[in-house]
């Protein structure tokens, strides 16, 4: 008898705890969260991903490994910046699930700042709550566009020069920023060297936002010390990104900055260099 009292209240719990599930104000939250979207081409923000993405969150891209972690999923959205023009639209075919998992599958459209169609294709999502909030835990898709064909011999490919807003030579417009021994005199090596960890703790942080394509040293018996390449639209914009280095907010470097021409390649340059680097300073 005991029994059977214990099966009845466990169920009563059980049904209670179930009647609390509202599969469409989980709806709404997804629809919601698609609307946003395209804020993850806007964003490597880390509280943006911990709230659309669950800590052991892994997505699987087309033709790729799957990535997993909300680091890892953030800049592979964001991508240095180069995701910014793009614009995606979601749209839900069928949300299903129960009180611990819900299934979506639905379709998604992909362009460019101009409207034009880059890729279309469906998708599917699991959601979970974590701290009493629904959140992405898995997402997989693929397209429906005819595969690609291959590219000319000359290997010109029209969709990355347009991603990456080359002009008909393959190149576009930088800031170029030479930095020299400025007129600061600090004896405390302490100091210095917080000023220059800060220094290459920026490099990374601008890198990381899409504003900073390349940056080295040049050397100490040289006039100039290292330089940056900032892809952005000015000069004034670049000095106040220069600005922002400890060191030279400090006087130990002073910048000449002026406007550059290249390769428009170079803002794929970190991504490239993220697999080739064994230690980071």
């Amino acid at each position: 008898m005991k029994n059977i009292v214990f099966a009845l209240s466990f169920c009563a719990v059980y049904t209670s705890a179930a009647q609390k599930f509202d599969l469409d104000a989980v709806t709404r939250h997804i629809e919601t969260a698609n609307r946003q979207y395209g804020e993850r081409f806007q964003t490597s923000a880390p509280a943006f991903y911990e709230a659309r993405y669950t800590a052991d969150a892994c997505i699987m891209p087309e033709k790729m490994e799957q990535i997993c972690g909300r680091q890892a999923i953030a800049a592979y959205y964001f991508n240095s910046g180069l995701n910014k023009p793009f614009q995606m639209q979601i749209s839900s075919t069928e949300i299903s699930g129960g009180p611990q998992t819900v299934i979506e599958e639905g379709a998604y459209a992909l362009s460019d700042s101009t409207g034009q169609m880059l890729d279309k294709g469906k998708f599917m999502a699991t959601w979970v709550r974590e701290n009493s909030q629904w959140k992405l835990r898995r997402e997989i898709w693929n397209s429906d566009m005819p595969g690609m064909p291959a590219p000319p011999e000359s290997g010109y490919d029209s969709l990355l020069a347009q991603k990456l807003g080359a002009d008909d030579y393959g190149m576009r417009p930088y800031v170029l920023v030479l930095l020299k021994t400025g007129p600061a005199q600090i004896d405390d090596k302490t100091k210095v060297d917080s000023l220059f960890a800060g220094h290459m703790a920026n490099i990374g942080r601008l890198a990381n936002e899409g504003k900073l394509v390349l940056a080295g040293p040049i050397g100490r018996k040289e006039k100039y010390r290292g330089l940056y390449i900032f892809n952005v639209a000015n000069v004034e914009e670049a000095r106040a990104l220069t600005a922002t280095d400890p060191a030279v907010a400090a006087g130990l470097l002073e910048a000449d900055i002026m406007p550059y021409y290249g390769s428009a390649a170079l803002r794929l340059l970190n991504d490239w260099h993220e697999r080739v680097q064994k230690l980071k300073f």
